[in-house]
């Protein structure tokens, strides 16, 4: 294929100018360099009027040139290696592909081209064959990166939005352990805003597997207790840990409030059965007194002439049944208290007291 085709059949595949229909292809010339390269006057000779020419001997043109959308592709041609900072900037500022061309045989400088980030590096008396060649894989390999990270970009976007909606705290780590991401709810725990924890130390331990309960004391001086946990994954295509933090602090007491509820009841169940076995004694001391008491009445053991004497059992009488009522209805409580014991004694006072305050 002859020079001119190679050209034409490049043209084809060059990406198109933001101000214009033709690709632009930019020379920038570092140092003392001759603003004139191999390359593009035979692109220049060829007649390909499709595309445009832009040769810049002023860093400062070189610069606003790399900013700009429109460059198909830039060559900044080095003289040797204290051209560097030049490539540098270019390369920090530019949105298409650099390709650095540097004297023939200069290793030093093609080392230093490809440390700094040049797409390609080519040597100034390359073929114009070559040259185009380089020129088109460059740029196809950027296409193929920006779409990458195109995609790449989408999915963090809709992984951020997912966090950032998520009501379970979440952050995401580098492999550093400082905060890339970190959603509202996580913040909101740690007591800090998004803006605060992103780009810090992320202030607990990370470590992959089961959740770990952490005490977080926030700036307010609240503490929180919390269960963290980190798995890896990846973030903006490198190895990133996802932890979600888990705020358990009402949890917690809830589960401290239902375990000492569970050991009262407990314990009232307990003083429960004592106040019903209680209880039962004293029926059945009740039953026995009061049927003396009747006995006595009705002249079983022999007549009772004192009047005094027959007002005594009846009142031991009527209060044994008014207190065997009260203890019935204390037996007929399944949970009974400690109350109940403390009243089931009360009750059996009452009735000692009552048979010694009688007794003639």
């Amino acid at each position: 294929m002859s020079e001119l085709k190679r050209i034409h059949a490049a043209e084809a595949i060059l990406p198109a100018s933001e101000s214009a229909a033709a690709p632009l292809l930019v020379l920038a010339v570092a140092g003392e360099q001759e603003a004139s390269w191999t390359p593009f006057e035979a692109w220049r000779s060829s007649g390909a009027k499709s595309v445009q020419i832009a040769v810049h001997t002023d860093p400062r043109q070189a610069f606003a040139a790399a900013m700009t959308d429109g460059a198909a592709a830039l060559f900044v041609a080095l003289g040797d290696v204290g051209d560097a900072p030049i490539l540098s900037r270019i390369l920090a500022w530019s949105v298409a592909p650099v390709i650095a061309v540097v004297p023939p045989g200069a290793t030093e400088v093609v080392e230093v081209a490809f440390a700094l980030g040049a797409e390609d590096v080519i040597e100034a008396d390359t073929r114009p064959r070559e040259a185009i060649r380089t020129l088109l894989h460059c740029i196809m390999r950027s296409r193929s990166r920006a779409s990458r990270q195109s995609v790449r970009a989408a999915e963090n976007d809709r992984a951020i939005m997912l966090v950032q909606e998520a009501a379970e705290g979440l952050v995401i780590l580098d492999h550093d352990g400082h905060v890339r991401f970190i959603n509202d709810a996580a913040a909101d725990l740690l007591g800090r805003t998004q803006e605060e924890l992103t780009g810090t130390k992320f202030p607990f331990n990370v470590v992959t597997g089961e959740p770990a309960r952490i005490e977080v004391t926030r700036p307010d001086g609240e503490m929180r207790t919390a269960e963290l946990r980190f798995i890896e994954t990846e973030w903006g295509g490198v190895p990133a840990r996802l932890g979600s933090l888990a705020d358990v602090s009402v949890r917690l007491a809830l589960e401290s409030a239902v375990s000492a509820a569970g050991e009262a009841q407990a314990e009232i169940h307990a003083h429960g059965v004592a106040a019903q076995d209680l209880a039962g004694s004293v029926r059945t001391r009740l039953t026995t007194i009061i049927g003396f008491a009747e006995l006595m009445l009705n002249g079983a053991f022999g007549t009772i002439n004192n009047a005094r004497y027959l007002s005594y059992l009846a009142d031991i009488r009527d209060s044994g049944f008014k207190l065997l009522s009260e203890t019935e209805a204390l037996q007929a409580r399944p949970d009974a208290t400690r109350r109940n014991a403390a009243r089931t004694k009360r009750l059996a006072s009452r009735l000692t007291f009552s048979v010694q305050s009688q007794n003639p």
